[in-house]
């Protein structure tokens, strides 16, 4: 925090997991159940979103909205991380100007599964909209000059039939397609929720596939540019109206996507995702430039010169875009990737002029 000061910059910190890189949910329900977390074999942990559906940890995981030990847990942890003193600069946490937010969690996926036995879906979704507004107010409580957000993926969060992708159609309709954003406007609805947060994974949420997958319950049929930019065009669109109509910023906090034919090796082309941060780039910059939702927008992400060692990440490996249970190197931007670097560094002048622009007309 203290380095992050000296260079003038800011932090977004997030304050637990639904996957279990980090512990969070899971490792809360482990020490309120007594009970381990069903985790795919590690060698299967890394392929995609179906081993950790196929041994039921995203059902599992769901359980914590309904934990009220598991949450008071939680809160212990959000106490006493807010008022802790940094030993450097000696800033309590919670009155720090260099973070300018608290997200609830990474990825909440309040998704109720038809197997879970429960009473009806509306059971798990008041719970968790319940721990939002709970844990947004102990965050305001500590921290009151700081913004607080959900961490949300957006309408794929919490549909199942986005999120289930191993019960999929074969025959995905593509179009028309409807973008339901009811849920995702209601939990950012909390007068403690500053702003909005969206993510888009075209190839992990099967709407662009690798010629590996063709055929399988994942991917039906290869679909061209034209058909899932523009999935990826109207799921922003979408969630840009929903912040217009809550009158609340959003933020675009991940675009990313694996390089063409999913390919690790450095220097394979990364025609599509050239194409998608241009295409997300784009619509932020045209909402920013008209003061519309859209506040920011972030690409997963940047391994500078970092490079993969091994196929999942072990001690002593370089930290680069991924998480340790995905396999390294599948989402970073090298510092070799011309095109894309180009890419970042033409639409970040066009944000800087804007934010520039705004800072003139403010003073």
């Amino acid at each position: 925090m203290h380095e992050l000061e000296l260079r003038g910059m800011a932090a977004i910190l997030v304050l637990n997991n639904a996957w279990p890189w980090s512990g969070g949910m899971g490792q809360y329900l482990e020490w309120s159940e007594e009970e381990p977390m069903p985790l795919p074999p590690k060698g299967k942990q890394a392929y995609s979103e179906e081993s950790w559906q196929e041994v039921g940890y995203f059902t599992r995981v769901c359980d914590f909205f309904d934990n009220a030990q598991a949450i008071e847990l939680s809160h212990d942890h959000i106490k006493f991380l807010l008022r802790r003193i940094n030993s450097i600069s000696g800033r309590v946490y919670g009155h720090d100007p260099t973070i300018m937010a608290w997200q609830l969690s990474y990825q909440p996926r309040p998704v109720e599964d038809p197997d879970r036995g429960r009473g009806s879906t509306l059971d798990l979704r008041d719970s968790y909209l319940e721990w939002i507004k709970d844990t947004a107010a102990l965050i305001k409580g500590l921290a009151p000059h700081h913004m607080v957000t959900v961490g949300s993926e957006g309408a794929h969060s919490s549909r199942a039939e986005e999120v289930t992708i191993i019960k999929a159609d074969k025959d995905r309709n593509w179009s028309p397609w409807v973008v339901d954003t009811k849920d995702f406007e209601e939990e950012h609805a909390d007068k403690n929720v500053d702003f909005m947060t969206v993510q888009v994974w075209p190839t992990q949420w099967g709407w662009l596939c690798n010629k590996h997958e063709y055929g399988s319950t994942r991917c039906a049929a290869k679909a061209d540019e034209q058909t899932w930019l523009a999935r990826v065009r109207a799921y922003l669109d979408a969630h840009i109206d929903a912040a217009e109509r809550l009158g609340k910023p959003i933020v675009i906090q991940e675009v990313g996507m694996a390089r063409d034919g999913n390919s690790y090796t450095e220097g394979s082309k990364t025609r599509d995702r050239n194409a998608l941060l241009s295409a997300a780039f784009t619509m932020a910059h045209e909402s920013m430039a008209k003061r519309g939702a859209v506040a920011a927008v972030f690409f997963s992400g940047s391994a500078g010169e970092g490079r993969k060692k091994h196929g999942l990440w072990e001690d002593g490996d370089p930290i680069i875009a991924e998480p340790p249970l995905e396999y390294q190197g599948r989402n970073s931007v090298y510092s070799t990737d011309v095109s894309t670097v180009q890419i970042v560094g033409s639409y970040a002048q066009r944000f800087e002029h804007i934010m520039a622009d705004f800072m003139a007309g403010v003073s």
